[in-house]
């Protein structure tokens, strides 16, 4: 960290998606920096980041794995529940309530479970759900579950 800037380094790669997304932040104090730069942009320790983790293919081979592992879980159990879903092949799925999905939102909100809506895509009952850890899937659906019985 330099004086007033603090530089948060993510990278994020999802062979099924063919995606490699790359992101730097500046700290919220440098508003005026984020006027100026270009959409996406990365430097160059982003970059070096970039290609060691390209050149880690077990890495990737695990979290490819992983991400399908994850996503026949979600398909079998949405299935299961009754609950239509939008195929996906990246690391979310977009499930369909067949009611306005705002209240459902907010209750698994306050179950501590974070989802994406999506009604400012004109989906307004539907949910994004991000793919995660063994642990957190089987939390997202116990409180699911919990909120859809309530």
């Amino acid at each position: 960290p330099h004086d007033g800037i603090t530089v948060f380094l993510g990278v994020r790669l999802d062979r099924r998606a063919d995606i490699a997304k790359l992101r730097a932040r500046a700290h919220p104090r440098d508003a005026a920096l984020n006027r100026v730069r270009q959409p996406f942009n990365v430097n160059s320790l982003a970059l070096h980041a970039a290609t060691a983790a390209l050149n880690d293919h077990a890495h990737i081979n695990q979290c490819v794995e992983h991400n399908s592992k994850a996503m026949r879980l979600f398909e079998q159990t949405l299935q299961h529940m009754g609950l239509p879903y939008i195929p996906s092949a990246g690391n979310f799925i977009v499930i369909d309530f067949s009611k306005p999905a705002a209240p459902l939102y907010e209750a698994l909100l306050r179950q501590g479970v974070i989802v994406r809506p999506v009604a400012s895509y004109a989906m307004p009952n539907y949910l994004r759900i991000t793919l995660g850890t063994e642990q957190e899937n089987t939390r997202f659906f116990a409180a699911l579950a919990t909120v859809l019985t309530a």
